[in-house]
């Protein structure tokens, strides 16, 4: 592939050098082809040279791992490492190369950086826009003060720009948390589904259950809300963007409530098993339980996918999916909302606290059967605190990651003539979907078992080589 490469890029630097330079030559023209010619030579040496240096030391650990294996521990385990990282250091060493000896490339970074937007980058919205998706996009009447917009005067649409360095920063700010939610959560998914999971029946109830909820989130409503920031709310038309739609609404909501349930049900158990502990567990199938929390979110969430509709924006000639059809009744789109706000929230967060709040008075408050060493209440106070830490935490950030997406929810549909500062709109969403990269992050902090899967797998993934 290396030879091939370099034929190839020879005759290119061939061809470029000996190509003629039409019309009337004179010294001014031929400098300046001169001058481009060498630019482009120059980029193909270096790229060539930097493909060479990089790739070359990871073909010599294939060449002793596999033709002279009888020298595979003369190399040190740390400077096979870096060969290979080496060869993939290559992917991101030629963007740099581009940017280094392409003046266009430079450019274009400039601009970039210093947030100077050019007209043809403009996004057209509709005055009358409606919000998305209830969970992902913010409604575009509603824009603030930082928003540029420009009429139009000969239609009804409106040019509604987004400052670049708002979505550079909510784009990396996204590719974040979609990392961690990803790997997070299908490493909590891969541990409890293991045959041979130390993990408890109840406690892998808790973690499969917020993993395939929080994946769901992962995979469908982040990738679409960077999309959203570029391209807008444009939808698909005809029946394939009615059913996807649809889809979309019921997979984002029924993921949210399938995780409000679980964490009620798992509080309920530690309720019951911590005030009644010589009774019978209240939940002894979880994986009939679990089904029973999928089941009842997806009946539950029934009426967003019926409602949901796919709209022709006539003024920006593009389709938009809305959880509600603009033509609905403001009041009705007001009982709606605080209905929302109700179920999957306000109702919820009212009987988590209630629960936790109980069960760490019991917790803080029982005595330890028997004759108590201090070694014994020791340790049962450091058990208490660890217990009670982890309730409060999941509750906590639980109330602090939603509340402000239901606070966005008010200024859109209750109070439409405040506004947000659409940073802060933007931001209260991102921080709704951290919680899928941050419910996983408080498993592994919390639980031991997983904690030590974790670095027992890592470790075999590194160190396996070494």
């Amino acid at each position: 592939m290396a030879s091939i490469t370099i034929v190839v890029y020879t005759i290119i630097c061939r061809k470029l050098w000996l190509r003629k330079i039409p019309g009337n030559v004179t010294t001014a023209n031929l400098a300046a082809a001169q001058k481009s010619k060498r630019k482009v030579v120059r980029l193909l040496v270096v790229i060539v040279l930097v493909f060479a240096i990089c790739w070359f030391p990871s073909y010599v650990d294939h060449y002793i791992w596999f033709v002279r294996p009888e020298l595979s521990n003369s190399l040190p385990g740390e400077v096979q490492l870096c060969f290979l990282w080496l060869g993939h250091a290559n992917s991101a060493i030629n963007p740099c190369l581009y940017i280094l000896l392409n003046s266009k490339f430079r450019e274009e970074l400039v601009t970039i950086i210093t947030c100077k937007e050019r007209q043809n980058r403009l996004i057209t919205y509709a005055q009358s826009a409606n919000i998305t998706c209830l969970y992902v996009t913010p409604i575009v009447s509603s824009y603030s003060s930082e928003t540029k917009v420009l009429p139009d005067q000969n239609s009804v649409t409106t040019k509604l720009l987004y400052p670049t360095g708002l979505k550079i920063g909510m784009t990396l700010a996204y590719a974040v948390i979609f990392v961690f939610a990803l790997l997070g959560n299908s490493f909590g998914l891969f541990v409890v589904l293991k045959k041979s999971s130390p993990v408890g029946r109840i406690t892998s109830l808790f973690i499969a259950n917020m993993a395939a909820a929080d994946l769901l989130l992962t995979c469908t409503v982040m990738p679409y809300q960077v999309a959203f920031f570029y391209r807008g709310g444009t939808w698909f038309g005809g029946a394939f963007g009615t059913a996807t739609c649809k889809l979309f609404s019921y997979v984002v909501t029924v993921s949210i409530a399938a995780t409000v349930l679980t964490m009620l049900v798992i509080s309920i158990d530690r309720f019951h098993a911590i005030f009644y502990p010589l009774k019978r567990r209240l939940f002894r199938k979880p994986k009939i339980l679990s089904t029973i929390v999928w089941l009842l979110s997806l009946i539950l969430m029934i009426p967003y996918p019926l409602y949901s509709v796919v709209e022709l924006n006539t003024g920006q000639n593009a389709y938009k999916c809305s959880q509600l059809s603009s033509k609905t009744d403001q009041d009705v789109i007001k009982i709606f909302h605080v209905c929302l706000f109700t179920t999957l929230y306000a109702l919820p967060l009212f009987f988590l606290v209630l629960l936790h709040l109980l069960i760490c008075r019991k917790l803080w408050l029982r005595k330890i059967p028997g004759n108590v060493s201090r070694d014994s209440r020791t340790a049962a106070d450091r058990s208490k605190r660890k217990i009670a830490r982890l309730l409060i935490i999941i509750v906590v950030l639980f109330a602090l990651c939603w509340f402000p997406t239901y606070v966005n929810h008010y200024f859109w549909f209750i109070r439409q003539e405040s506004k947000l500062p659409i940073g802060f709109e933007f931001f209260f969403l991102w921080l709704a979907h951290a919680n899928s990269a941050i419910n996983p992050c408080l498993y592994i902090m919390f639980n031991d078992h997983l904690r030590s899967t974790l670095i027992s797998t890592l470790k075999s993934c590194f160190c396996r080589r070494c």
